[in-house]
């Protein structure tokens, strides 16, 4: 009986730790409620004032142009997903949503928005400002010659994998 006792503790322990280290590992990002926000820019990491925009290209690329706030095309209403803080971010001007390619270090893109296209879900990491596709698990990544692609994180990368969305989503603002 009293090895029973002791497996049974242990299985609580081992639960009791996992669930932690998953509240833990989502204190960070931006999932601690819905975040609703009708305009927001996504501003590369690199203090040079550019922004996710869409190209003006029928296949529609995503690449780093200046932030500007009348240009429509760098601007994305945020669509919430779920209640884990997953959201779709859908382009003013065409009304298509950001699209992470099927396999990682393809260039992304915008598509007609389809919830049920895992490339179009997104989360916001606050403490790091990754910005991470749910499918594939990849980072949206800028380039040196203004293209943005996703790629799996890299140490040698974490510059050119960090950004900055304006305004910040709520759960940033309280600490997350």
């Amino acid at each position: 009986m009293t090895g029973t006792k002791n497996r049974t503790a242990a299985r609580a322990a081992v639960v009791g730790l996992a669930a932690a280290l998953l509240a833990g590992a989502q204190a960070g990002s931006a999932s601690a409620a819905p975040w609703v926000a009708d305009k927001v820019r996504i501003k590369a990491g690199n203090g040079q004032n550019e922004c996710a925009t869409e190209f003006e290209r029928a296949s529609r690329p995503i690449v780093l142009q200046r932030c500007d706030t009348d240009d429509l095309r760098g601007n994305w209403r945020i669509i919430p997903w779920n209640e884990h803080g997953y959201f779709m971010a859908k382009n003013w001007a065409s009304g298509e949503c950001l699209t992470a390619g099927p396999q990682p270090s393809e260039q992304v893109y915008t598509l007609p928005c389809d919830r049920s296209d895992s490339g179009q879900l997104w989360i916001f990491d606050c403490s790091n400002g990754h910005l991470m596709s749910a499918g594939p698990t990849t980072l949206l990544t800028w380039w040196n010659d203004n293209k943005v692609s996703t790629r799996f994180f890299s140490p040698e990368l974490k510059a050119k994998q960090s950004w900055n969305v304006v305004p910040r989503p709520g759960p940033c603002a309280l600490g997350g």
